[in-house]
């Protein structure tokens, strides 16, 4: 799904008061954390349990946009086609560790 895809996102956590950077290019999903990047196409804060909750599931992107535990900073389709390329999974991968 995410094949020909670049997207930089930032994400704060409210209540750890913690930055994560998630870019995904190449149908890879990378992140790092640390200070928002300025280039970013949207940024977000929200809690950590909200981000949970939509991946998995129990929150689905229209209740997102509608939260008012959530503030967005840029492009809300960007946002939109950011998690509309997250797919279930079955549990059954490889984790590539460094």
């Amino acid at each position: 799904k995410a094949e020909g895809e670049t997207l930089v996102l930032n994400i704060r956590f409210i209540k750890l008061n913690r930055n994560f950077v998630l870019t995904l290019r190449n149908s890879v999903m990378y992140y790092r954390e640390g200070p928002m990047d300025e280039s970013a196409e949207v940024s977000i804060n929200l809690s950590h349990e909200m981000l949970v909750n939509i991946l998995i599931g129990a929150v689905d992107i229209t209740d997102l946009l509608t939260s008012n535990d959530l503030s967005i900073d840029g492009s809300r389709l960007r946002l939109v086609k950011f998690f509309s390329l997250l797919s279930s999974s079955d549990g059954d991968f490889n984790i590539v560790l460094p």
